[in-house]
């Protein structure tokens, strides 16, 4: 697939840079006056090329022909290498679509392409300077995912899954802070924290008749206070912003709210209140022992829409209890759960739930404790059967992660949501239909369901346990059976070159990856864009400058051979700005 669809995009490419290589040469005198000279590459190779395809073994030496092309003004004071005076920087980035070589189904999306919704943000401590961290994913879809940030206190991510998420941001000296996002498709989310002014919240717990409540937990940015006999806690040295604060105590219905704080600022008892419910417990059986020796998982939703909202809301934290793991021929049990009516979805390899969802009132639980119960009736499910092989032989105790073409529609779908978009308003994980992680047996096999409310293709990728060896395959729609050979997992690297021509003085850049800054470099007068330690794979790349598209979203193979695109760069770009503009950019 990777490569019939590139096709057309590789033959645009080409055709756009039929006229010659245009590349940068410095100064010098032509006709009519000063003027800058355009480096041609001509390649000597009996043929039409590609446009894409770097040199290979066996072509012709490249030859470098400077040529006059036009009469500009030159800033007084510049050299080709000696600086710049191009104040805005070339903006970058670099996508990965389908990693390695794998050979794709015609009509099968590539993994990660419903991964499009990003998130960027920066670090600030002590100063306003940055500070280095790390972002995890605690509780979404993206769960797992840990974004870093650089030396500049900037961090970011574009190939992230839509959907509400919960992410704990930790730094140097014990720093910590847990904070809500809402990804989004094709659209970047931020997030800025500052440790520098950070603020105070006080706040009371009551119950619901507004009776101070003793001995409550209270959890903030990881850390837990315990309310004193006013119901009064306090937490110290939290940064500004939308903050978490959730209280749990037995017998009341955990409850979340978000409060927003400024820097510095102090939110006092009397202006924070928590008010706690009558909670209860629920107890999920299964009534017929069949599928995968492995626990099934039940996902708890509130049936009628109700609970927490996406981030500025309240409610019960429905990501801290799913999903519900049910113990073979035994029963699970969730406590702290809001009175109401709540609907239970249940998933296990190899058997399908009667009927998919199941709704029950929840009642207070204190005179009738076995009330709140529920089982789940069960029927076979078609499997698919797998198995992992190295040399020819089965591969025991093999990791094997089985990924959904298309995450979000899969998990929408088996959710019962109207649209994948309803993941934006309640922090929900990923189906089992969707994503799991399974291990292979003592005959390098495993098994897994698919869901038949969301049919798709899957990627399936094992490795073995000392992570030394990987393999990757792809299930269609109709798949039933799957073989993987395991080969050397060491990540394979390529040559990428973004050819900017026509410049004679150096051009600031802001590079991202995956939209993780890389930092910013200055790139030197008649110097092209080099990536040298690319993954091997399918990449998109973009660039602009100061909105004006110069590699618009082109999509390449990286792979043995270096690769190579072109940019076509505004006159600001190469000819740069005035003093005065300058002055006015850089604050001087």
């Amino acid at each position: 697939m990777t490569a019939s669809k590139n096709l057309v995009l590789i033959l645009v490419a080409a055709a756009i840079a039929a006229a010659g290589y245009v590349l940068s040469g410095g100064t010098g005198e032509g006709p009519g006056g000063p003027g800058s000279w355009e480096a041609v590459e001509r390649i000597d190779t009996g043929g039409a090329g590609d446009g894409l395809a770097g040199p290979g073994e066996g072509e012709a030496p490249r030859e470098i022909l400077a040529t006059p092309i036009r009469d500009v003004e030159i800033p007084a004071g510049t050299e080709p290498g000696s600086g710049t005076t191009v104040v805005y920087p070339l903006e970058v980035e670099l996508t990965l679509l389908l990693p390695g070589e794998v050979e794709v189904p015609d009509d099968v999306m590539a993994i990660g392409a419903d991964a499009t919704a990003g998130l960027e943000g920066s670090l600030t401590g002590e100063g306003g300077g940055p500070i280095l961290g790390a972002v995890e994913f605690i509780y979404g879809p993206n769960t797992g995912r840990v974004l870093q940030a650089n030396e500049r206190g900037r961090f970011g991510a574009s190939d992230l899954l839509q959907g509400a998420s919960i992410v704990k941001v930790t730094c140097p000296g014990g720093k910590v802070a847990v904070r809500e996002v809402v990804l989004a498709q094709l659209s970047t989310a931020e997030l800025h924290l500052s440790f520098e002014s950070l603020a105070i919240v006080a706040g009371t717990v009551t119950d619901a008749s507004g009776a101070p409540l003793q001995s409550v937990e209270v959890q903030s940015d990881g850390r837990v206070a315990y309310t004193d006999a006013d119901g009064i806690f306090r937490f110290n040295g939290l940064p500004a912003g939308k903050v978490l604060v959730t209280a749990r105590a037995p017998g009341f219905a955990t409850t979340r709210r978000v409060v927003g704080v400024g820097f510095r600022q102090r939110v006092r008892p009397g202006e924070f209140k928590i008010a706690l419910s009558e909670g209860t417990t629920l107890e999920i059986g299964l009534s017929r022992s069949l599928g995968s020796i492995s626990p099934g998982y039940a996902i708890l939703m509130p049936a009628a829409g109700a609970g927490a909202s996406a981030v500025p809301g309240g409610g019960f934290p429905w990501y801290e209890v799913n999903p519900v793991a049910i113990p073979r021929g035994g029963r699970a049990v969730v406590e702290g759960l809001p009175l109401g009516a709540v609907s239970v979805r249940v998933f296990k390899d190899g058997a399908l739930a009667v009927p998919p969802s199941k709704n029950v009132r929840l009642e207070a639980d204190l005179e009738q404790p076995k009330k709140n119960v529920i089982m789940i009736d069960l029927e076979p499910a078609p499997v698919i059967q797998g198995v992992v092989l190295d040399g020819g032989e089965p591969v025991k105790n093999a990791s094997v992660v089985v990924e959904a073409a298309d995450r979000t529609t899969v998990s929408s779908k088996v959710l019962g949501q109207r649209s994948p978009r309803a993941s934006l308003d309640l922090v929900m994980p990923s189906v089992p239909a969707a994503y799991q992680e399974l291990r292979t047996d003592g005959r390098g096999q495993f098994k897994f369901s698919p869901h038949p409310d969301a049919p798709t293709a899957y990627y399936v990728t094992a490795t073995s346990k000392d992570g030394s060896r990987r393999g990757i395959g792809v299930v269609p729609r109709d798949g039933k059976d799957l073989t993987i050979a395991l080969g050397d997992a060491a990540v394979l690297s390529g040559e990428l070159e973004v050819e900017l021509p026509g410049r004679f003085q150096g051009l600031p850049v802001e590079i991202r990856v995956q939209g993780a800054p890389q930092g910013d470099r200055e790139l030197g007068a008649g110097s092209d864009l080099v990536f040298e330690d690319l993954e091997r794979g399918t990449w998109r790349v973009n660039a602009c400058w100061r909105g004006i598209g110069v590699v618009p979203g082109v999509v390449v193979e990286v792979g043995e051979k270096p690769v190579s695109v072109r940019g076509t760069l505004p006159s600001g770009a190469i000819q740069g700005q005035t003093a005065e503009e300058r002055r006015r950019v850089r604050g001087s």
